[in-house]
């Protein structure tokens, strides 16, 4: 039976509860990707409302709190540690109102907590169709990741009192996901908001040096949806028609995604015939990336084939003019395409080899004037003052929407929970100690 929908939760001056990836890009920091840029763009934003915001990480280990003034500061848990879920209700217990921001723990860590509070859940790329990409590269985990996807999203959309995605296609297919869950009727329902990635980095706007070599990038996360194969080929064309050309990769795998594309772009660089041109950095220093770049005129990627790019977004793209250098790369992505119609990206036509290679060799040394008339451009489509208005409206007045029940999501939050329960019992002292008298005994029956 469908309920009348109604406002039923308002706030005057509330306390918000930032939940995010950690840690926030800093300079002594080597693993920074779009998960860490996403939540200092959503911290700004929020911060820039005026209300009070209390900022919750996600992070590899726990570190200790950095309190403010008030309800204020900076807190990190260990990501699906023992107890994370209790202890961020603690954290929580006097929000008023809770965000998250990035992929995708954040977002149903704050739907796991919020009971009665109004919800505002990120879901920056569809999490099936990066499934799909990731299934593609390890075939053998589809069914049980896809059970694993399946619990986690279930959840937020079952829950969320508003939605942030990182494209209007994005946004399109989470309406389409909402509507099945019946949370999009009657007409009044679930917001869903495009916010993109944020035109913000943690080092200044730079342009280009000229110089008798053209070194092209490649900076990032080698994730499953990057042709690393077909550039790997490209590269190697473009390098054996162009003597000045030169090749320098900056960033590597990360533990979550399958390592495969980094591997075999680091036995390329050892084995290529050309290999004196091609520099493979991996992970470096934030404080190191703006010297290494400097050095750089273009950045490059290649989109695999596959449903992400319809729906998601590429942080290298404005990573890349943001360092001043010329954006080279697949247009199947919304930013992509927007970039190459406004005159700001260098097309890959088709995913071959001859086609990466030909649009390499054909790139000239840019002009600073260029470069800055594409960073002017930037500023006035993707400035964080510019696709953070609808979060800044809605966290000063929040709505809470009438849910839907469903089975499968209550029956995801309270294994959860009960999981989290169970991981905090098997770190306490007295459990090892059981633990490790049980094992005594077993060994000494077998004896």
């Amino acid at each position: 039976m469908l309920g009348v929908w109604s406002p039923i939760w308002k706030a005057d001056l509330s306390r918000v509860l930032l939940i995010g990836r950690g840690p926030l890009p800093h300079e002594g920091q080597t693993h920074c990707s779009f998960p860490q840029l996403r939540t200092l763009h959503f911290k700004r934003a929020l911060e820039s409302t005026g209300l009070p915001i209390r900022t919750l990480l996600l992070e590899t280990q726990s570190n200790p709190p950095q309190p403010g003034d008030g309800w204020a500061g900076t807190w990190s848990l260990e990501e699906e540690g023992p107890g994370w879920i209790q202890q961020a209700e603690i954290i929580a217990e006097h929000a008023d109102v809770l965000v998250s921001a990035g992929p995708y723990n954040p977002g149903r860590l704050a739907c796991v907590i919020a009971q009665h509070r109004p919800v505002w859940v990120d879901i920056p790329g569809d999490p099936l169709a990066e499934l799909q990409a990731l299934t593609q590269a390890v075939p053998n985990t589809a069914r049980e990741r896809f059970a694993a996807a399946r619990s986690a999203i279930l959840p937020v959309l079952s829950r969320a009192d508003a939605i942030s995605t990182v494209s209007h296609r994005q946004t399109l297919a989470t309406i389409g996901q909402l509507e099945l869950l019946n949370r999009r009727i009657p007409s009044a329902s679930v917001p869903v908001h495009t916010i993109p990635i944020a035109w913000n980095f943690p080092f200044p706007k730079q342009v280009p040096v000229n110089g008798s070599r053209f070194r092209v990038a490649l900076v990032g996360t080698f994730n499953s949806w990057l042709d690393h194969a077909t550039l790997i080929e490209g590269l190697e064309i473009a390098l054996s028609q162009s003597s000045t050309l030169e090749f320098c990769c900056i960033g590597g795998g990360i533990p979550e995604l399958p390592t495969g594309g980094f591997e075999a772009f680091s036995t390329w660089a050892q084995q290529s015939t050309h290999k004196e041109r091609v520099q493979m950095h991996g992970w470096v220093e934030q404080a190191k990336l703006p010297s290494l770049l400097q050095n750089c005129h273009a950045g490059i990627w290649l989109d695999q084939s596959g449903d992400e790019p319809l729906f998601g977004s590429r942080t290298r793209a404005l990573l890349y003019a943001w360092a001043g250098l010329q954006i080279v790369g697949s247009t199947r992505t919304e930013i992509a395409h927007d970039l190459a119609n406004a005159g700001h990206l260098h097309p890959i036509a088709t995913n071959t080899p001859t086609a990466v290679a030909n649009t390499l060799i054909n790139l000239r040394h840019e002009t600073a004037k260029s470069a800055l008339s594409r960073q002017e451009w930037m500023d006035t489509q993707y400035g964080i003052d510019v696709i953070s208005g609808c979060l800044a409206k809605w966290v000063k007045t929040p709505e809470r929407i009438p849910e839907q029940p469903h089975e499968d999501a209550a029956l995801a939050i309270e294994y959860a929970k009960l999981k989290d329960e169970l991981a905090t019992m098997r770190a306490t002292p007295t459990w090892r100690f059981l633990s490790a008298a049980h094992r005594a005994l077993g060994n000494s029956r077998k004896r």
